[in-house]
């Protein structure tokens, strides 16, 4: 498991770029991928592991993420940003928490096994599926 920034030192925007990386390497399935000041460029991913450890988009990032390809993950945290899961599978096997920013889900079929924690920010469920299949479930805002 690695710790990994997103650095955007590519002139892409493509999340299977390693030079987007701090490590300027291969994304691997259990990595903790951060999004934060270090680059607020915009990420694409289209595909590449299935699954990674945990997607974390810290305050301080300002652009957008797409997620063009089914997902897994097991933490996810959104508190800056934009996150738009355009339409495709996305589980997350432990906990959400969005905190801020915004996030999209596109008509996807979004599955939580864990904890789902909504204090801030927004979600645009659309017509999705959302499926909450464990632990507790805390929004002061509507999806």
């Amino acid at each position: 498991m690695n710790i990994v920034v997103w650095d955007g030192e590519s002139a892409s925007s493509d999340w299977n770029d390693v030079t987007n990386w701090s490590t300027d390497s291969a994304i691997g399935q259990n990595d903790i991928l951060i999004f934060n000041h270090t680059s607020s460029d915009d990420a694409d991913f289209t595909d590449g592991p299935p699954r990674v450890g945990a997607l974390v988009v810290d305050e301080g990032y300002t652009g957008t993420i797409t997620l063009s390809d089914n997902f897994e993950t097991r933490d996810l945290s959104v508190a800056a940003g934009t996150v738009d899961f355009d339409g495709f599978d996305v589980t997350v096997t432990a906990d959400v928490t969005i905190s801020g920013g915004s996030m999209s889900l596109d008509a996807s079929h979004f599955e939580v096994r864990g904890d789902f924690t909504h204090t801030g920010g927004d979600v645009d469920a659309g017509s999705s599926h959302v499926e909450f299949r464990g632990g507790n479930t805390t929004r002061d805002r509507a999806l």
